[in-house]
């Protein structure tokens, strides 16, 4: 009952344990949609085309679900957000879980020379992911409610904005806004793109030096590092 079974969404996970963990059940085959043919699952999770989620149907587990045969679950029973039955459609809580917003296509606006600093996205994910898809979180437990208080009801989290960059000055956001970091004993729920699933401690998943300078960890951005301080780099 936990973020390993967003694993089923995506259709990945072979009838075999990966984690050594008991209580998760095996995934049935796969089929194609509309079809009864089995398929074989891809070698790597595909590019989410996601970036919205706000109500049912077009969250980022929605795409996934005629893939599977599994029964999907989309919250968590430790997921305290208040507006899973939200009466606004576009202020409903579809989902626990969060994708990666690196896990979309790169936006077609974005240059290498970007004044803000800003990462690059779908590509970077489309030509590294073979070698890094076991070091790159595609989905996580989405936080309740933002600084401000506000319910979260997105299917993804802008993992581009957390910190600083010290050459740009782009981000600022803080990752407990976005995402649940203790929902689990001080710990929470990672799904991999190359769909093993493990709980662990946040800064496990990302770090920064105490005063910003470096990036330590950054297992969202398949870029990553992008120079000797793990930033991005305008140019690059």
């Amino acid at each position: 009952m936990d973020c390993r079974q967003a694993t089923y969404a995506l259709g990945l996970l072979p009838p075999a344990r990966r984690d050594g963990l008991s209580n998760v059940p095996f995934s049935p085959p796969l089929r194609a949609p509309n079809r009864g043919s089995e398929v074989t699952p891809p070698a790597a999770v595909p590019l989410s085309q996601a970036h919205g989620g706000y109500q049912p149907g077009t969250a980022w587990l929605d795409t996934r679900k005629p893939y599977t045969e599994s029964t999907l679950q989309y919250r968590c029973p430790a997921d305290e957000a208040v507006n899973f039955n939200e009466s606004d459609p576009a202020k409903r809580r579809v989902t626990s879980f969060g994708v990666n917003i690196f896990m979309g296509p790169n936006p077609a606006d974005w240059f290498a020379d970007n004044p803000s600093g800003i990462p690059p996205f779908g590509h970077e994910v489309a030509t590294r992911l073979g070698a890094k898809g076991s070091e790159l979180v595609y989905a996580a437990e989405l936080a309740e409610a933002d600084r401000n208080g506000t319910p979260i009801y997105p299917d993804h989290f802008h993992a581009e904005k957390w910190g600083t960059n010290p050459s740009t000055g782009f981000g600022g956001a803080d990752p407990q806004y976005d995402l649940a970091l203790k929902r689990h004993r001080g710990k929470a729920n990672y799904l991999y793109a190359d769909a093993h699933a493990e709980r662990m401690a946040f800064n496990q998943t990302w770090r920064a030096s105490g005063e910003g300078a470096v990036l330590e960890i950054n297992q969202y951005d398949p870029g990553f590092p992008h120079s000797s301080s793990g930033w991005y780099q305008p140019g690059e």
